[in-house]
């Protein structure tokens, strides 16, 4: 699917659900980017996913403006 097509996902939260079912879901759903990750554990969510966009709280940055958490 080509990028004007995608959708891009924010994941609040990187526990043992959001690793280990929500990211690797949304990363491998055609027509679906994981593209940011609200979590304080960024150097693990990183580890798993590089080139995600990182924040520590909803509110932080872009995070909030765009995904209307």
């Amino acid at each position: 699917m080509d990028a004007a097509r995608e959708v891009r996902v924010g994941l609040i939260g990187y526990g043992f659900s959001g690793a280990t079912f929500q990211a690797p879901l949304i990363a491998t759903t055609p027509g679906l980017r994981l593209t940011h990750v609200c979590s304080s554990q960024g150097e693990r969510v990183l580890r798993d996913f590089p080139g995600v966009a990182v924040v520590a709280a909803p509110a932080a940055g872009r995070f909030r403006a765009r995904y209307r958490c």
